[in-house]
């Protein structure tokens, strides 16, 4: 893993720090997430309003404070959390607990919710309860800032302890570190089998990453494979062959394998005889044995300089304009494309069923190249926009846009209104949408709903439902009942629906 856009043969800074440094950086990178990053408790308890940033805070803060090598339980830790800090998860725990209130309607975090006061605290225990357990077995024991101990009957309410390197995360005791993680060894065998045994750094893992591909991973050592394929792709990231051997020879503390040295150096002398050139003119013919004829006849022969593929062939410098007559005079009219990718604007007929036709009967490598990120290549030389392609591609409103103006610049003419409409729907350009039957209740005015709103009666019971110059609120459709006779002991008569 890197950071994107970064030099890919640097390794990233956090892989060559020590175990307590990285697990240091992973805490506080989660610490201030997205409460719908790390969903702890999933949607159940959305209307309670968590606050989950805050929660993770307290948690850490309480482990810091724990005695440093005595075991304790989830349910004791949890106790002690509450004590202290009796709202760290629920802003309303506090309100709710300390109420002389029996019955409570709350609107917290934007979310509402009322029930009996007794209920409410033990949804709250029940939440709070799970919220500890999913920390300590899906992050804190992960990470190895916690051991944890299942006795007898203790499955939902294990015991733990900090270990040595929570300790040393928290800040607790620095000495307290686990030993460096760098002290195992790389040995290279002559079949170009690499293994990693013992606790090698992270570092050491991602450098063999480049240049040599993952056989197995395992507890105490990995294994890797040097290939031609895998010293190529380590020279794509500009990591010369000589710097390869360079970092194996420090890493192995020997000298390699004779024959694994000669052959690292001739894979390097091979792959550096690619060279890419730029400037250079292509025939591409229809099939392979009309581009045969053409390298065997000598009218057309003598301008061509070899095939690279068997339907593209390499011109010869400057000889463009003298191969395109010697076509003309065969009664081959060609079709002349230049360098840039818009050299293939307007170069298509796309019909309604999205099936694209190219004007020439040998489509250009630019005219193929923007094709295939549209659409599927069919075996008659057409091509065809479908669902697939199309998903590929798109995803939001802005992507179907982008993938709309293509199109429309490939093509010769208007785009046809169905297809439109056809792409937009495989490409997700409308989303996705919402329904929910809501309950409203129209007032005279918005300041009739301000006040209602602060009656002990009502208050968590409307909701202001913004509507142009309507004065609507959102009530709980099981309340209706309720609101009702309430209004009726205000002197207001309730309608069973709303004037148009």
């Amino acid at each position: 893993m890197r950071p994107p856009n970064s030099d890919a043969k640097q390794i990233p800074a956090f892989w060559t720090k020590s175990t307590s440094e990285q697990v240091a950086l992973i805490l506080k990178t989660w610490m201030p997430l997205s409460p719908y990053s790390f969903k702890e408790l999933g949607d159940q308890t959305k209307q309670y309003g968590p606050d989950y940033i805050q929660a993770r805070e307290s948690v850490i803060a309480a482990l810091k404070n724990l005695p440093p090598k005595a075991w304790t339980t989830q349910d004791l830790f949890l106790e002690d959390l509450q004590d202290s800090q009796g709202d760290f998860l629920f802003p309303a725990r506090n309100q709710v607990e300390n109420s002389r209130s029996s019955y409570h309607s709350l609107y917290i975090g934007g979310q509402y919710f009322y029930g009996g006061r007794n209920q409410l605290l033990k949804t709250f225990e029940k939440f709070e309860t799970q919220f500890i357990a999913y920390l300590f077995q899906n992050i804190l024991h992960p990470l190895g800032i916690v051991d944890l101990a299942y006795g007898p009957g203790a499955e939902k309410n294990p015991a733990f302890k900090l270990t040595a390197l929570g300790k040393s995360v928290l800040g607790v005791d620095k000495s307290a570190e686990a030993p460096a993680s760098d002290t195992g060894k790389v040995i290279l065998q002559p079949n170009f089998h690499l293994l990693a045994m013992g606790p090698v750094s992270l570092s050491t893992l991602a450098w063999l990453d480049i240049f040599s591909e993952r056989q197995r991973a395992d507890l105490g050592a990995f294994e890797y494979q040097i290939t031609r394929d895998s010293v190529y792709h380590a020279q794509q990231l500009d990591m010369p062959v000589d710097n390869v051997i360079q970092w194996l020879t420090q890493a192995t503390g020997q000298a390699l394998p004779q024959n694994v040295h000669r052959t690292l150096q001739e894979w390097g002398a091979h792959h550096e005889r690619i060279v890419f050139r730029s400037g250079v003119s292509l025939l591409q013919a229809a099939n392979a044995n009309l581009l045969e004829d053409l390298l065997e006849t000598y009218q057309t022969g003598r301008y061509l300089n070899r095939a690279l593929t068997p339907e593209v062939a390499l011109l010869k410098k400057n000889k463009d304009n003298a191969l395109v007559s010697a076509l003309i005079d065969r009664g081959i009219l060609p079709a002349v494309s230049g360098d840039q990718p818009q050299s293939a604007d307007h170069s298509v007929h796309i019909q309604p069923d999205g099936t694209i036709i190219p004007i020439h009967a040998v489509p250009s490598l630019h005219l193929r190249g923007r094709l295939a990120r549209l659409a599927e290549e069919n075996d008659d030389g057409h091509w065809q926009l479908t669902s697939a392609s199309l998903r590929r591609g798109g995803g939001s409103k802005t992507k179907v846009v982008k993938i709309l103006g293509e199109l429309a610049r490939l093509n010769r003419g208007e785009l046809p209104e169905s297809l439109i409409t056809q792409i937009k729907a495989w490409g997700g350009y409308y989303g996705n949408a919402a329904v929910e039957t809501l309950t409203l209740i129209e007032f005279r005015d918005a300041g009739i709903i301000a006040e209602l709103m602060q009656r002990p009666d009502l208050q968590g019971l409307l909701i202001p439902f913004s509507a142009e110059n309507r004065a609507l609120a959102v009530i709980p459709a099981e309340k209706l009942d309720n609101i009702q006779n309430t209004l009726a002991n205000l002197g207001m008569r309730v309608k069973d629906s709303l004037p148009r």
